[in-house]
C-alpha cells in the first residue's frame, strides 16, 4: 500500500493536471470577451427587392451626322462630361474654313468702300459729286457691315455645330444600355446610350400593408447584396403612393450610397421592421454561434463558460440584437475563442473589446 501512495504521489509531481479520479483536469481556454450593452431595436422580417437607378438620362446627339469615334461601353462607369461619342466633322470644318474666307474678303470690300465713300463725302460738300453716287456708297457700306454681321453669326453657328459634334455624359453614372457603333449614322433626339446615375441608387422593396407604421423616413435599415456578397444601408425614402390591389403590398423606397459592382433589378435583401420598438440586447455579431435548438452566446462566470439559448431581434452592421431573459447589461461575453467552448470549461480572458 505504501508502494502504491509513493508513486501515486510520483505521479502527482510529473503530471500536475492528473486528479485522484485518474484524469487530466482540461487547460483554461483563451477568449476574447466583449461587454453586452442596451438598446431599442424593432424585429425585422428580410424580404428580398430590387437595385435601381432613380435617375436615368438617354443619351442622344443635339446633330446629325456619322459616328466617327464611340468611346464607352455597357457597364462601364462614366464621369460627368466624360466624352462618350464624336461625329464625324469633314464637312463643318470645310463650312467653316470656307466662311471664314468670305469674312476676309468682306472687311477688303468694307476697307475700300470706306475709303471711297470718305472721298465721295468730301466732293459731295464741295458740289462735285452727285447726292445719289454719295448715298449708293453710304447705303452698300452699312450694307457690307450687315453681311459682316451675319457672316459673324453664320461662324458662330458653325462653331457651336462643331462644339456639339462631342456628345458627354450627363452626369456621373452607368452605361445601361448602348445603342450606336462607329459609322452609325445618328439623328438628333434618337438615343445613343442609357445613364443610369450613381447618386441616386435606390432599392425598392415590397411590403406588406401592416408594416407601413412600423419605417418612417430617414430610418436606416440594413440590404444585403447577395449577388456580390455586400452589406449595405438604406436610408428610407418612402412608399410610394399605390398598393397592388390583390396583395395589398406596397413598395418600400431606400437610397443607398453603393458605386457598384452594379445590375438594375439586382436582388436586394432587405432587413423590413416588422414590429414595434422595443428593448433589446446589443452584442457584438461574433458573439452568437449557433447550438442545439438556435442560437446561444457563451458569457463567463466565476471563470468558467456558461451558455446562454438568446433569440435573434436583428442585425446591425457588425452588432446583433438579441433577447433573452437571462441576459443583463454590462454581462461579459465570449466574442473570439467561443467556437470550441463548451459548457462549464475553464476560461482565461485575453483581451476585451
Amino acid at each position: 500500500m505504501k508502494r502504491v501512495l509513493v508513486c501515486f504521489a510520483f505521479i502527482c509531481l510529473v503530471f500536475p493536471g492528473f486528479t485522484a479520479y485518474g484524469a487530466q483536469e482540461e487547460r483554461p481556454a483563451l477568449i476574447v470577451i466583449s461587454k453586452i450593452k442596451k438598446g431599442v431595436s424593432a424585429d425585422t422580417t428580410k424580404i428580398t427587392g430590387n437595385l435601381y437607378f432613380e435617375n436615368t438620362s438617354l443619351v442622344s446627339p443635339e446633330i446629325a451626322g456619322k459616328a466617327e469615334a464611340v468611346f464607352f461601353e455597357e457597364g462601364q462607369i462614366v464621369k460627368k462630361g466624360q466624352k462618350l461619342l464624336k461625329t464625324d466633322t469633314q464637312l463643318l470644318e470645310k463650312e467653316l474654313s470656307i466662311q471664314r474666307s468670305q469674312l476676309a474678303q468682306i472687311d477688303i470690300r468694307l476697307e475700300k468702300t470706306k475709303k471711297d465713300l470718305g472721298r465721295y463725302e468730301e466732293l459731295y460738300k464741295n458740289d462735285a459729286a452727285s447726292e445719289s453716287s454719295y448715298d449708293d456708297l453710304k447705303f452698300g457700306y452699312a450694307g457690307l457691315i450687315e453681311e459682316k454681321s451675319a457672316l459673324h453669326k453664320n461662324i458662330d453657328m458653325t462653331v457651336i455645330k462643331l462644339e456639339k459634334s462631342v456628345v458627354s455624359s450627363p452626369f456621373k453614372g452607368i452605361i445601361i444600355q448602348k445603342s450606336v457603333e462607329n459609322g452609325n449614322w445618328v439623328q438628333p433626339g434618337a438615343s445613343i446610350a442609357r445613364i443610369g446615375s450613381l447618386d441616386s441608387v435606390s432599392v425598392k422593396v415590397p411590403v406588406s400593408e401592416k408594416f407601413i407604421k412600423f419605417s418612417k423616413k430617414g430610418d436606416h435599415l440594413n440590404i444585403k447584396l447577395t449577388a456580390v456578397d455586400k452589406n449595405l444601408k438604406g436610408k428610407v425614402i418612402g412608399f410610394m403612393p399605390y398598393a397592388d390591389p390583390k396583395t395589398r403590398t406596397l413598395f418600400l423606397k431606400l437610397a443607398v450610397d453603393y458605386p457598384g459592382p452594379f445590375a438594375e433589378n439586382m436582388s436586394a435583401l432587405v432587413d423590413v421592421p416588422s414590429s414595434p420598438k422595443k428593448d433589446v440586447f446589443i452584442v457584438i455579431r461574433d458573439a452568437l454561434i449557433s447550438g442545439e435548438g438556435g442560437k446561444i452566446i457563451y458569457t463567463v462566470e466565476n471563470g468558467r463558460a456558461k451558455s446562454l439559448k438568446v433569440q435573434v431581434a436583428g442585425y446591425d452592421g457588425e452588432f446583433v440584437h438579441i433577447k433573452s431573459n437571462e441576459v443583463k447589461e454590462g454581462m461579459s461575453v465570449v466574442i473570439e475563442g467561443n467556437q470550441r467552448l463548451h459548457p462549464g470549461q475553464a476560461v482565461t480572458v485575453a483581451g476585451e473589446k
